[in-house]
Protein backbone atom coordinates (compact mmCIF):
# COMPACT_ATOMS: atom_id res chain seq x y z
CA UNK A 1 0.00 0.00 0.00
CA UNK A 2 1.06 3.37 -0.59
CA UNK A 3 -0.31 6.76 -0.11
CA UNK A 4 0.98 10.05 -0.75
CA UNK A 5 1.26 12.81 2.63
CA UNK A 6 -1.82 14.86 1.01
CA UNK A 7 -3.57 11.60 0.22
CA UNK A 8 -2.92 10.29 4.17
CA UNK A 9 -4.45 13.50 5.69
CA UNK A 10 -7.37 13.48 3.49
CA UNK A 11 -8.48 10.04 4.07
CA UNK A 12 -7.72 10.90 8.15
CA UNK A 13 -10.34 14.10 7.81
CA UNK A 14 -12.52 12.15 6.23
CA UNK A 15 -13.08 9.52 8.68
CA UNK A 16 -12.81 12.20 11.50
CA UNK A 17 -15.28 13.96 9.97
CA UNK A 18 -17.88 10.47 9.18
CA UNK A 19 -16.97 9.47 13.26
CA UNK A 20 -18.03 12.72 14.78
CA UNK A 21 -20.94 13.54 12.56
CA UNK A 22 -22.60 9.52 13.48
CA UNK A 23 -21.20 9.40 16.86
CA UNK A 24 -23.70 12.75 17.16
CA UNK A 25 -26.21 11.21 15.11
CA UNK A 26 -26.54 8.00 17.34
CA UNK A 27 -26.21 9.75 20.78
CA UNK A 28 -29.43 12.17 19.52
CA UNK A 29 -31.11 9.20 18.29
CA UNK A 30 -30.17 6.87 21.41
CA UNK A 31 -29.39 8.92 23.99
CA UNK A 32 -32.01 11.94 23.60
CA UNK A 33 -34.62 10.72 21.97
CA UNK A 34 -37.73 8.97 23.24
CA UNK A 35 -37.22 5.55 21.37
CA UNK A 36 -40.82 3.38 20.56
CA UNK A 37 -41.69 0.34 22.00
CA UNK A 38 -42.48 -0.83 19.42
CA UNK A 39 -40.20 -2.76 16.75
CA UNK A 40 -39.45 -0.09 14.04
CA UNK A 41 -36.78 -1.21 11.39
CA UNK A 42 -36.18 3.22 10.34
CA UNK A 43 -35.02 3.24 14.12
CA UNK A 44 -33.27 0.06 13.68
CA UNK A 45 -31.06 1.08 10.45
CA UNK A 46 -30.61 4.74 11.60
CA UNK A 47 -28.79 3.01 15.20
CA UNK A 48 -27.15 0.55 12.76
CA UNK A 49 -25.52 2.87 10.79
CA UNK A 50 -24.53 5.76 12.89
CA UNK A 51 -22.57 3.23 15.06
CA UNK A 52 -21.37 1.25 12.36
CA UNK A 53 -20.00 4.29 10.38
CA UNK A 54 -18.36 5.88 13.74
CA UNK A 55 -16.67 2.73 15.17
CA UNK A 56 -15.29 1.84 11.69
CA UNK A 57 -14.25 5.11 11.07
CA UNK A 58 -12.37 5.03 14.05
CA UNK A 59 -10.52 1.68 13.63
CA UNK A 60 -9.31 2.77 9.83
CA UNK A 61 -7.78 5.72 11.55
CA UNK A 62 -5.91 3.82 13.59
CA UNK A 63 -5.27 1.74 10.80
CA UNK A 64 -4.16 4.10 8.62
CA UNK A 65 -1.68 5.34 11.20
CA UNK A 66 -0.07 2.01 11.76
CA UNK A 67 0.07 1.25 8.40
CA UNK A 68 1.29 4.64 7.18
CA UNK A 69 4.72 4.21 9.24
CA UNK A 70 5.03 0.63 7.96
CA UNK A 71 4.56 1.61 4.28
CA UNK A 72 7.36 1.21 1.87
CA UNK A 73 7.93 4.75 -0.18
CA UNK A 74 9.85 3.03 -3.06
CA UNK A 75 7.48 1.22 -4.75
CA UNK A 76 7.55 1.28 -8.33
CA UNK A 77 3.52 1.22 -9.34
CA UNK A 78 3.02 3.60 -6.61
CA UNK A 79 0.26 5.32 -8.65
CA UNK A 80 -1.98 2.36 -8.97
CA UNK A 81 -1.04 1.22 -5.36
CA UNK A 82 -1.89 5.02 -4.26
CA UNK A 83 -5.65 4.99 -5.91
CA UNK A 84 -6.23 1.46 -4.81
CA UNK A 85 -5.17 2.24 -0.82
CA UNK A 86 -7.72 5.52 -1.12
CA UNK A 87 -10.62 3.16 -2.50
CA UNK A 88 -9.91 0.43 -0.41
CA UNK A 89 -9.92 2.87 3.28
CA UNK A 90 -12.93 4.69 1.38
CA UNK A 91 -15.17 1.67 0.66
CA UNK A 92 -14.69 0.04 4.08
CA UNK A 93 -17.23 2.00 6.01
CA UNK A 94 -19.86 0.97 3.75
CA UNK A 95 -18.70 -2.90 3.73
CA UNK A 96 -18.87 -2.42 7.14
CA UNK A 97 -22.89 -0.80 7.76
CA UNK A 98 -24.09 -3.29 5.07
CA UNK A 99 -22.96 -6.27 6.89
CA UNK A 100 -23.87 -4.41 10.59
CA UNK A 101 -27.33 -3.89 8.48
CA UNK A 102 -27.82 -7.39 7.55
CA UNK A 103 -27.16 -8.79 11.03
CA UNK A 104 -28.90 -6.55 12.87
CA UNK A 105 -32.22 -6.55 11.14
CA UNK A 106 -31.87 -10.26 10.98
CA UNK A 107 -31.26 -10.90 14.33
CA UNK A 108 -34.60 -8.25 15.37
CA UNK A 109 -36.34 -10.43 12.63
CA UNK A 110 -35.84 -13.82 14.98
CA UNK A 111 -36.49 -11.87 18.34
CA UNK A 112 -39.70 -10.78 16.78
CA UNK A 113 -40.78 -13.89 15.26
CA UNK A 114 -39.65 -15.74 18.55
CA UNK A 115 -41.60 -14.70 20.72
CA UNK A 116 -45.81 -15.19 21.26
CA UNK A 117 -46.68 -12.25 22.10
CA UNK A 118 -43.88 -9.49 21.34
CA UNK A 119 -44.72 -6.07 23.23
CA UNK A 120 -41.44 -4.65 21.75
CA UNK A 121 -38.49 -3.67 22.77
CA UNK A 122 -36.91 -2.03 25.46
CA UNK A 123 -33.86 1.22 25.49
CA UNK A 124 -31.04 -1.13 26.43
CA UNK A 125 -31.79 -3.36 23.57
CA UNK A 126 -31.06 -0.28 21.23
CA UNK A 127 -28.26 0.07 22.89
CA UNK A 128 -27.04 -4.09 22.48
CA UNK A 129 -27.74 -3.22 18.70
CA UNK A 130 -25.47 -0.38 18.94
CA UNK A 131 -22.27 -2.63 20.73
CA UNK A 132 -23.54 -5.18 17.88
CA UNK A 133 -22.69 -2.55 15.29
CA UNK A 134 -19.94 -1.83 16.60
CA UNK A 135 -18.35 -4.78 16.93
CA UNK A 136 -19.31 -6.18 13.56
CA UNK A 137 -18.15 -2.99 11.95
CA UNK A 138 -14.71 -3.14 13.34
CA UNK A 139 -14.68 -7.29 12.32
CA UNK A 140 -15.63 -6.67 9.01
CA UNK A 141 -12.48 -6.33 7.07
CA UNK A 142 -11.01 -9.30 8.66
CA UNK A 143 -13.82 -11.27 7.98
CA UNK A 144 -14.16 -9.97 4.07
CA UNK A 145 -10.50 -10.87 3.65
CA UNK A 146 -11.13 -14.47 5.53
CA UNK A 147 -14.17 -15.45 2.53
CA UNK A 148 -11.59 -14.05 0.25
CA UNK A 149 -9.29 -16.33 0.77
CA UNK A 150 -10.92 -19.35 1.24
CA UNK A 151 -13.05 -18.87 -1.96
CA UNK A 152 -9.27 -18.57 -3.63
Amino acid sequence: MYLTHVQFWILNIWFLGLSTFSGFRWASVVLYNELPTKLNYATIAEITVFAAVCVSSVYYIRKLYRDKFAMDLSNSNAKTSSNATVAYFLTRPLFAVIVALFFNFTLCGIVESATLNFQGFGKTFFIHLSASAALISVITGNSIRRLENLAS
